[in-house]
């Protein structure tokens, strides 16, 4: 079945409700990193590694929604709140 979606690449950059973000596939851990310390953007989304996390550096929000696939464990996505500016994992069934 297809889906109406555009494919951006490696790295990809928009705003939603006055919140900047970033999103890279994080295969360079520095580049990821580098994102974060720029400051430029409210949130940065990554993956690369499938592993779920969340963690604050300072004002900026670094969110691995983990995997949708799963591999041995159940998928994972993450949830963002832009009037909060909090985001979440929830677990796919």
């Amino acid at each position: 079945q297809e889906i109406d979606a555009t494919l951006h690449g490696e790295f990809y950059r928009f705003s939603a409700d006055n919140q900047s973000v970033a999103v890279y596939h994080g295969t360079v851990p520095e580049i990821t990193q580098s994102l974060i310390e720029s400051k430029r953007y409210d949130m940065v989304i990554s993956g690369h590694t499938h592993e779920a996390s969340i963690s604050n550096t300072g004002e900026v929000l670094s969110v691995n929604p983990g995997t949708i696939h799963g591999f041995e464990n159940s998928g994972t996505v993450a949830i963002y709140d832009t009037e909060l500016h909090r985001a979440s994992i929830q677990p796919l069934i």
